[in-house]
């Protein structure tokens, strides 16, 4: 055995174990081979080779071909010249293999062609394996079984799942096919498929040992396509999954990696964390690596029994870590703190309530808020136990977070005995009208909290709802929205929401609905027809339409005013200043040498910019429309209406919310997109709400909502006030 093999390190002893080994019978090919590989992969080569011919001749005398076969693999490896080797080793097997099969195998495999001499021999292993009833895969045909083998024409007949009685040349099926045995995955479907769809069920971990020695190395992705597309019946995949990963966790045979991009492999044996393990990790310097070694000690369970010297190097290398990532990558530390704390590596210099601190300042804690939500709720809990500030942190920061981690948060402080402080922090925000669509989306999904924590009226909320809508958004904000619009598609939510509603609520939403900016068209009449459906009285609400109110919904206006304004830009644009431009660029070129003339770099310049300017203003001007906001109700603030405010000091302002375009100072004019203006849309008399200016904590009060007034109209239409 290689084990009572002489060190390989030890030439002479080696040398004389070999010799002898070599004279004996039977032959301990299998030991013979293994230590002239382990001379190849030390680089010792001229032994290499001379122990390989000496064990070619003595098997070749012998008069065994496939232990021949074998041999010339071990020494197709590093053949002094491949050429040469190629050629001989067509002559030594030709001399082996005389019938008339063994020809036409050999003719296939390669030999004659400028091949590389260990592909010929391993096409020539494919061909050698090529017998009726072997069971084989092709990328394009999938799993296949042999049929017939016809040494005279040199072709194989095969029955592959996708093309049954499929025949291939020799050549052909030694370049593509790769043979398997009765214990892949595929063969094992084949022989024994209600066995396998039993196993998948039962005893999904043993699948994938399966599948990784049928396959290699496999993501979980690539596995998940696996098992789906050869339908083996594993029932639901997270479910499969769950089983398997539990399973795996006590094989420790399975190396399951921490990121599903890396892939699940078979080890040879168990991975031993022994101080060979620790010494690679001290040198460790790559800090997504050292997080890795810690999350798969942790996965093993053998923390509690490390030698104190090995604990002293995961906690140091745990600290550069932490270190490294606080400040660029908050999240990457979080998680580094997290599995320190598991750990247990406190006593090992890891300085975790520190590194916590670190954590929870607020662009670092935001910035935590991107993990998956399993991280999320451990960091909360951690910080939680921690900090003793940590729910005042929490709270001023939730309105920032992604709609997934607004989710966690809210519900990491109710179950940890927070409630009345964060039913505090959202009653004041829905009174203020500040509340964040996050925070909102939540309070959708729980929407009992809205009694539970005395919100005020499930109408009002609801309303609030609709305006975070209208708010132009873009990356988390948008995906809110998103998810947000999502729930009102939930024929079942849509229902508990507005069945608790009374019936005047309902209408005032729907109408609400009707002209809101929040859905396009074609979204809005389907949720207005899964109200009418549920609540067919409402019906007359649609029916009653204001048309003006339909002719803006949905659409960009501006004033007249401002609208004329643009096409002056426009054409001063075009009429002007291009011309101009051009004949500067004219002027430039008679300079000389265009890639040294600044005058021309400049001209050109001026040019891209004022065919910029062109194209935004011809696109803004097709898409936005003029108006003059005749025929606008007062009833609530949007846009051609007025609006008279009492601030938190006492004093009244009045403000008139026109278009996109329009702003004026002299006379309050403001944008029906500035903040102020969103802020007050759908406002009512007697609505409060936290406006731009106001300190923390303190409203601001609608007194009334006012029709536009003469000096404003005469602004919209362009003359002097």
């Amino acid at each position: 055995m290689v084990s009572e093999v002489a060190n390989v390190n030890d030439v002479k002893a080696l040398s004389t174990w070999f010799r002898t080994a070599i004279e004996s019978d039977p032959l301990p090919l299998d030991h013979l081979l293994g230590v002239i590989d382990s001379l190849h992969r030390k680089g010792t080569l001229d032994l290499y080779r001379e122990w390989a011919e000496l064990l070619r001749e003595t098997v070749e005398a012998l008069g065994d071909g496939a232990a021949l076969q074998r041999v010339l693999e071990v020494a197709a490896k590093s053949p002094e010249d491949p050429r040469a080797f190629r050629a001989s080793c067509r002559q030594w097997l030709g001399n082996l293999f005389k019938d008339r099969l063994h020809v036409a195998l050999l003719d296939s495999a390669g030999f004659e062609a400028t091949l590389a001499p260990d592909e010929c021999l391993r096409r020539l292993r494919v061909l050698m394996g090529l017998r009726e009833g072997a069971f084989c895969i092709d990328k394009t045909w999938g799993f296949g079984v042999v049929q017939r083998v016809d040494e005279f024409y040199k072709k194989v007949t095969i029955d592959f799942t996708r093309k049954p009685g499929h025949t291939m040349t020799f050549a052909y099926s030694a370049e593509a096919l790769q043979l398997v045995g009765p214990d892949h995955l595929l063969a094992r479907k084949h022989r024994e498929p209600a066995g396998l769809v039993s196993l998948a069920r039962d005893r999904a971990g043993e699948v994938v040992r399966i599948a990784l020695q049928s396959f290699g190395p496999l993501t979980v992705v690539q596995m998940q396509e696996l098992i789906s597309g050869e339908k083996l019946d594993a029932g639901d995949w997270k479910s499969f999954w769950d089983r398997a990963r539990k399973a795996l966790k006590e094989d420790g045979l399975v190396e399951v990696p921490t990121k599903r991009s890396d892939p699940l492999r078979l080890l040879e044996t168990r991975k031993a964390y022994d101080d060979a393990w620790f010494a690679t990790l001290q040198k460790e310097r790559d800090i997504k690596t050292i997080l890795e070694r810690m999350l798969e000690l942790e996965k093993a369970g053998t923390q509690a029994n490390l030698a104190a010297s090995n604990r002293v190097i995961l906690g140091e290398r745990a600290v550069f870590a932490i270190r490294g990532a606080e400040d660029r990558q908050p999240e990457l530390a979080a998680r580094l703190t997290m599995a320190a704390d598991r750990l247990g590596l406190g006593a090992a210099g890891v300085d975790v309530p520190a590194a916590a601190r670190n954590i929870a300042e607020p662009d670092h804690l935001l910035a935590c808020m991107g993990l998956p939500a399993r991280d999320v709720d451990n960091l909360l809990r951690l910080l939680e136990r921690l900090l003793p500030d940590a729910t005042e942190r929490l709270m001023k920061l939730v309105s920032r977070m992604p709609v997934h981690a607004a989710h966690v948060v809210l519900d990491s402080l109710r179950t940890a005995g927070k409630a009345e402080p964060v039913a505090s922090m959202v009653r004041g925000y829905l009174a203020a009208r500040t509340v964040s669509p996050e925070v909102l989306d939540y309070l959708c999904e729980h929407h009992d909290l809205v009694t539970t924590w005395s919100l005020g009226s499930l109408s009002d909320m609801l309303q609030q709802v609709v305006g975070a809508l209208e708010v132009p958004s873009s990356g988390q904000r948008y995906h809110t929205q998103k998810q947000l619009r999502g729930r009102f598609e939930d024929r079942a939510w849509l229902e508990a929401m507005l069945g608790k509603l009374h019936e005047r609520d309902r209408t005032q939403f729907l109408a609400r609905v009707r002209t809101s900016r929040g859905w396009d068209e074609t979204s809005r009449r389907s949720l207005l027809g899964r109200v009418i459906k549920l609540f067919p009285d409402l019906e007359s609400v649609v029916a009653k339409a204001d048309p003006k109110a339909e002719e803006l919904k949905g659409t960009r206006f501006t004033s007249w005013h401002a609208y004329r304004e643009r096409q002056e830009q426009l054409r001063i644009i075009v009429e002007v200043s291009i011309p101009e431009n051009s004949k500067e660029i004219g002027q430039a070129r008679s300079y000389g040498d265009l890639r040294e003339n600044f005058e021309y770099q400049a001209a050109k310049d001026a040019q891209r910019l004022l065919m910029r300017r062109q194209a935004e203003l011809e696109r803004d001007l097709g898409e936005v429309k003029g108006t003059d906001f005749h025929g606008i109700a007062v009833e609530k603030v949007s846009m051609g209406t007025g609006v008279r405010l009492q601030r938190p000091d006492g004093a009244t302002e009045v403000y008139w919310v026109l278009g996109e375009w329009d702003r004026d100072e002299g006379l309050n004019i403001i944008s029906n997109k500035s903040e102020l203006a969103l802020r007050l849309d759908g406002a009512t008399a007697g609505t409060e709400i936290a406006v731009p200016g106001d300190a923390e904590g303190q409203l601001s009060r609608v007194l009334d909502v006012l029709p536009l007034i003469d000096a404003v109209r005469a602004w919209i239409r362009g003359a002097v006030a």
